[in-house]
């Protein structure tokens, strides 16, 4: 990790950057290429530690199937094509100024115009895309320059965090006698009890796509300390 910081303990720029970096890269490298790039250059255990902090009370379950953390389930692979969902779970644990990024990525030239959806942030003055569904957490201008984004809209965390902590509040929990007649089994019951943020057609919104249900919050005063994150395959 030495390497990778300058004399005040930083990341240095130039590290997270390869040699003879060049802004053409995106249209005429291959997606494979870009990925390989991508993941050599990867922020380094520093920034990734402090987001496994920051992301530890998250859990996430897809469908029926994969449960896990967010991280435990990026390394695998299980996140992909859950893009809407993930960048909206992950929000609420960020720091205020992170943001969620909305646009087309040019992936090759068979896959130039990928709606896509990442977040940034700022971690020793150096901007960085965390992006849990395509595995990368990385330099913003590498990712930025490889993938030739073309950003089409954008919220904070702040605005996410907002919005989800509004849904909790004013979600009335069903009673009592409705969940024993018609929520026979645990899987109903619990789907009974999740939270759900209304989405608009609004690519600035906090929430835009991707059906989830918020189950199990925990809040202490204006935070959300942990939540369950349950995708649905039809949204």
């Amino acid at each position: 990790m030495k390497e990778l910081l300058n004399e005040k303990g930083l990341l240095k720029r130039e590290k997270l950057l390869p040699p003879k970096f060049a802004s053409d890269w995106g249209k005429n490298l291959p997606q494979r290429e870009k990925f390989a790039i991508l993941h050599e250059y990867q922020a380094g255990p520093a920034l990734e530690d402090v987001l496994r902090e920051k992301l530890d009370n998250l859990y996430i379950e897809i469908g029926g199937g994969d449960k896990g953390k967010v991280f435990n389930l990026m390394k695998r692979g299980k996140l992909e094509g859950w893009c809407w969902q993930t960048t909206q779970s992950v929000a609420p644990f960020m720091d205020d100024d992170a943001h969620i990024e909305r646009g087309n990525l040019f992936l090759d030239e068979h896959q130039h115009d990928y709606f896509h959806s990442w977040l940034t942030l700022n971690f020793d003055n150096l901007d960085f895309v965390f992006d849990p569904a395509l595995s990368v957490l990385a330099l913003k201008e590498l990712y930025y320059t490889l993938f030739q984004v073309e950003k089409m809209g954008e919220t904070s965390a702040k605005n996410v965090k907002e919005a989800l902590f509004s849904s909790i509040q004013n979600t009335p929990k069903p009673d009592e006698k409705y969940l024993q007649e018609r929520c026979w089994s645990k899987a109903l019951r619990e789907q009974a009890l999740e939270i759900k943020v209304k989405r608009k057609n609004d690519v600035n919104a906090p929430f835009f796509r991707g059906d989830v249900g918020y189950r199990r919050p925990k809040v202490e005063g204006n935070k959300i300390k942990e939540l369950t994150a349950h995708y649905y395959y039809n949204g």
